[in-house]
């Protein structure tokens, strides 16, 4: 409270009141926040945050707008305006919003894996790979960029390389819904082989070995009709974590 205004206070507990899904309260702080500081970037962002979590889109882009009138460079709102646009399937639009980041802030993590999706959703697959690679670099133990090289795998009808990065991303990350979503989409292809489980296997194996990983292969094998391999695979999951 001596080192921060009142406006940052209010941004911080709004936030505080999101995480803890506390909608009421955090309502309540936004307002607070626009109301001290109504020119503030971050306090229309957080405002906007607020109204996205109760499901007023509209209402979360006018504030949003309003925080680049009051910052262009202002990052999160450029972030969350493009996230926006691409959920609409504005990819131009998208594509404005992330690359100012991308240019001001080479760094930025989420603005490098929106930007792969923007280019991946207006198929310029060579350059989201290249996007995709530079998160990596960013962050090498994030399941995100292994999701965004399976994505475009699939789009490229290349089911040996996605499978390959989806394996990475659950090994990054057990429970990435992302890329478990991947992989059963990738299963619904009907392209898998029995070479290809057992390379999953073969990952599972290797350390860090991974529960999940090697139970998704054995319930692939036994979808599949190889029941000696399922059984393998699902002992071994158990051996690696008995409470699954």
């Amino acid at each position: 409270g001596r080192d921060l205004d009142a406006a940052t206070v209010a941004i911080l507990e709004a936030e505080a009141a999101l995480a803890e899904n506390n909608l009421p309260l955090a309502s309540e702080k936004a307002a607070a926040a626009v109301s001290l500081a109504p020119k503030s970037a971050p306090a229309l962002y957080m405002q906007g945050l607020v109204r996205m979590r109760c499901s007023d889109p509209a209402a979360a882009r006018s504030q949003w707008l309003s925080a680049l009138e009051s910052d262009s460079h202002f990052a999160p709102a450029r972030l969350a305006l493009g996230e926006q646009a691409l959920a609409a399937g504005d990819q131009a639009g998208a594509e404005q919003y992330v690359l100012a980041v991308v240019r001001d802030e080479p760094g930025n993590m989420q603005a490098l894996t929106l930007f792969a999706r923007v280019l991946t959703a207006q198929n310029r697959y060579p350059a989201a790979v290249l996007i995709a690679r530079r998160a990596q670099a960013l962050d090498s133990n994030s399941p995100v960029p292994h999701v965004l090289l399976g994505q475009i795998a699939m789009a490229l009808h290349r089911p040996g390389e996605a499978l390959i990065e989806y394996e990475q991303a659950i090994l990054a990350d057990a429970h990435s819904k992302e890329a478990i979503d991947g992989l059963t989409a990738l299963y619904a292809t009907g392209t898998i082989t029995r070479p290809m489980l057992a390379k999953i296997e073969r990952v599972a194996q290797s350390p860090p070995a991974s529960a999940t990983l090697m139970e998704i292969a054995g319930r692939l094998y036994a979808q599949h009709g190889w029941y000696e391999d399922a059984k393998r695979c699902l002992a071994a999951t158990l051996r690696l974590d008995p409470q699954r």
